[in-house]
């Protein structure tokens, strides 16, 4: 069995809702990023699952703003 070479990325942001911080945290495992284009592919996912993850709160009634 032979180990698999990816990059996993964990980013924590904060969302400022009404003078309170809320963690927002996003993990990604990527093929292994060499080249700029795969940096920039990752970029886009974990952008991706960002927006994602903040539509969800909308929907689901949270105030953003």
């Amino acid at each position: 069995m032979t180990a698999a070479h990816v990059t996993v990325l964990n980013v924590n942001l904060a969302v400022l809702q009404g003078g309170e911080e809320k963690p927002v945290q996003i993990a990604g495992a990527f093929d292994r990023i060499t080249t700029p284009e795969a940096c920039t592919a990752a970029g886009r996912a974990i952008g991706d699952m960002i927006a994602d993850n903040l539509s969800r709160r909308l929907q689901h009634g949270q105030v953003l703003a």
